[in-house]
């Protein structure tokens, strides 16, 4: 979890930069910003990965065990099964908030890198604002759902999500 915890402060720390960057217009020093924010936010979600992978595991390991009455073998492999399956039921939106947010992220890189080629980065101003907007609200859709399956969000000033962890 220690490596959550620091994920998620380098991701606040990123998101933060984005909304400076986004209304600070779309001048070349701007879509730096930007692309710098886009840059620590794709390597604080990479590196987040594996352990949101092992929380998910361990999720699925620990209700398995439950269901068996903690012996071996399995006293019910139909009640671990189910248990298994409710796990990865309630971590399906995590996947999908992944995912949208992998998505949002690479279309406003793509922007950047293109901006970051243009004479008048000016002229990026429109689509860069969208993105950035669309990246942070995936990205905050990510922190709700996995605050909803038991990961912690330590980050001050957190994305304010739902009473079940969701937006």
């Amino acid at each position: 979890m220690r490596h959550i915890h620091a994920a998620a402060i380098a991701l606040g720390l990123a998101l933060g930069v984005i909304a400076i960057a986004a209304t600070h217009g779309c001048s070349a020093s701007a879509v730096k910003r930007q692309a710098v924010a886009a840059d620590a936010i794709g390597r604080t979600l990479n590196g987040a990965l594996p352990s949101v992978l092992q929380a998910y595991k361990q999720q699925q390991l620990d209700v398995a065990q439950l269901a068996c009455g903690h012996t071996t073998p399995c006293a019910d492999p139909e009640a671990a099964r189910d248990a298994v399956m409710a796990v990865r039921a309630k971590w399906a939106p995590v996947w999908l908030a992944w995912e949208l947010s992998r998505a949002a992220h690479d279309a406003w890189a793509d922007q950047l890198d293109r901006c970051q080629r243009e004479a008048d980065a000016g002229d990026c101003a429109p689509s860069l604002a969208g993105l950035a907007a669309t990246a942070v609200e995936h990205a905050t859709e990510l922190r709700c759902a996995l605050r909803a399956v038991g990961v912690d969000d330590p980050l001050p000033g957190a994305a304010v999500c739902g009473k079940d962890g969701g937006l």
